[in-house]
């Protein structure tokens, strides 16, 4: 049995530009919901759903306009699992997570970087419970976000404050075969309120 390959070793700088090329986060590939076209006719007979479900968008350049994209995706999928009670607080999550991820993958000058003359991208994937939904966010820079102090009339940098306040648990990983990380947030079925 061969060994698997590590996680590359942080770049001095901590930039996407300096980690390596390499290949996508693996996944598992889990049926959706169980609901292919012709199904749509027999909507009362759908199949049901396997666990943990699984959507990973198509990766996205590092980008301003990457954010949008990944909602719109979390929105369709969510609707798609019959799971809208999240959308809310799944798209300000998302938001956050991959606007994180696009300015971990830019330079000094807030341009974004190119790692071995390709832009640099973000995953967004999705894994859905049958009481929970974790979202992640993968980019090419292998440093760990930082919850950084901001004053009152900063105009940026509360993105993991808010991640914190509205996520039930969340942290970031390496991975083998992944240069960068991967944050992600968990968000539980809310409880119903006691009659």
């Amino acid at each position: 049995m061969t060994p698997q390959p590590q996680p590359a070793a942080p770049p001095p700088s901590g930039r996407a530009d300096a980690a390596a090329r390499t290949a996508l986060p693996h996944h598992r590939t889990e049926p959706r919901s169980g609901v292919d076209p012709a199904s749509h006719a027999f909507a009362s007979r759908r199949i049901p759903m396997r666990y943990p479900l699984v959507s990973q968008l198509a990766p996205l350049g590092a980008l301003l306009t990457a954010p949008g994209c990944a909602r719109a995706h979390l929105r369709d999928t969510l609707a798609e699992w019959d799971m809208t009670a999240y959308q809310e607080v799944a798209e300000l999550l998302t938001s956050e997570l991959v606007s994180n991820a696009v300015l971990a993958s830019t330079d000094e000058q807030g341009h974004p970087v190119y790692v071995n003359g390709h832009l640099a991208v973000v995953v967004f994937r999705m894994l859905a419970y049958p009481s929970s939904l974790v979202l992640e966010s993968w980019d090419l820079a292998p440093t760990p976000p930082v919850m950084r102090q901001v004053g009152v009339w900063d105009e940026s940098g509360r993105g993991l404050l808010l991640v914190d306040t509205l996520a039930q648990r969340w942290d970031w990983k390496t991975v083998a075969n992944w240069p960068g990380k991967c944050v992600w947030a968990e968000l539980r079925v809310p409880r119903k309120a006691e009659a």
